[in-house]
């Protein structure tokens, strides 16, 4: 989760390559802990940072995994993006 919270510290600090950096480590760190929720904010944000990146390929495809994350968990809520949101 720490790397997820500096994730999102980066963020709101406008500091979009950092915060996709953090992002991108506390990936195999959800995925070891099994947090599908946790793996799901991540997708999000990181995928709204490569958005915001007009970096459109990689968001496209972390978007999808995000999908399909919240499909498997039957959550319609992590359908949608909530840059805003940092519940765990």
């Amino acid at each position: 989760k720490a790397h997820y919270y500096k994730g999102c510290i980066y963020r709101d600090a406008n500091l979009c390559g950092e915060a996709v950096q953090e992002y991108l480590t506390a990936i195999p760190l959800a995925k070891k802990t099994e947090n599908q929720k946790l793996l799901g904010l991540i997708y999000n944000h990181a995928g709204y940072l490569y958005y915001l990146q007009n970096l459109v390929e990689q968001a496209d495809s972390i978007y999808q995994l995000a999908e399909k994350l919240a499909i498997q968990r039957n959550d319609t809520s992590g359908l949608g993006i909530d840059k805003n949101n940092t519940e765990n």
